[in-house]
């Protein structure tokens, strides 16, 4: 009788749901992201794709191709003589983009435009930034990664640039002449609506060292 009664309170809730109210149940578990940026040197520029991601969705949003309408040429260049800025694209619905920019890595007096590999986020979201330094083993710098919590990051200082994330997330070894993935790097990605992803990057090769593809996990913070 006790289990017939429950039954019926529990769809009698429902029941009293108006038909435009939804559940909401948030997806807290690790995803994984593969970008391949279409390294290319004989098409006469370095990188010839570029990723749109949803964070959350596993497919992405959109693709573009180099010189085609696709492509947008994002150039963070601002009042460099010269240079086009652009931090402008038509594609709509996305958080972050793989893709090649340009960036001065010089000075408002000595510009240096430059092109880099990287990550650039949307007008949507502000990213906050830690270094873990506890460990150079892998396995703890993954375990510590999945375990942070939004209390771990109450204190974090976001920023709203569209390069907070950027492209220093790796750096080139002239030894190996290869590109290390700094995998310790934590990124935090906040939106308006508080809600809050994790994401590190694990990797920037794909089935040879040639190629270009970004590796990254992440998931929704709780």
């Amino acid at each position: 009788m006790k289990k017939l009664l429950l039954m019926m309170a529990v769809v009698a809730l429902f029941a009293a749901c108006d038909d435009d109210e939804t559940i909401d149940v948030k997806d807290y578990g690790m995803k994984t992201i593969e970008a391949d940026l279409g390294y290319n040197t004989s098409a006469g520029v370095s990188y010839t794709s570029q990723v749109y991601i949803k964070l959350g969705e596993e497919s992405p949003v959109s693709e573009g191709e180099y010189d085609t309408d696709s492509w947008t040429s994002f150039n963070l260049c601002e009042g460099v003589d010269g240079e086009e800025y652009n931090v402008e694209t038509t594609v709509t619905g996305w958080d972050i983009v793989f893709t090649s920019y340009r960036l001065n890595l010089g000075s408002s007096a000595e510009p240096y435009p430059y092109d880099v590999a990287g990550a650039l986020v949307s007008s949507d979201c502000q990213v906050a930034f830690v270094e873990f330094t506890e460990s150079e083993d892998a396995d703890a710098i993954a375990e510590s990664f999945a375990n942070l919590t939004l209390t771990d990051i109450a204190d974090a200082v976001y920023n709203s640039e569209m390069d907070a994330i950027g492209y220093d997330w790796k750096s080139f070894d002239m030894n190996s002449m290869l590109y290390e993935v700094n995998s310790h790097y934590f990124y935090f990605i906040k939106f308006e609506n508080g809600d809050v992803y994790k994401l590190r990057f694990t990797g920037f090769y794909g089935a040879t060292t040639s190629d270009r593809v970004i590796n990254a996990e992440y998931a929704l913070m709780q």
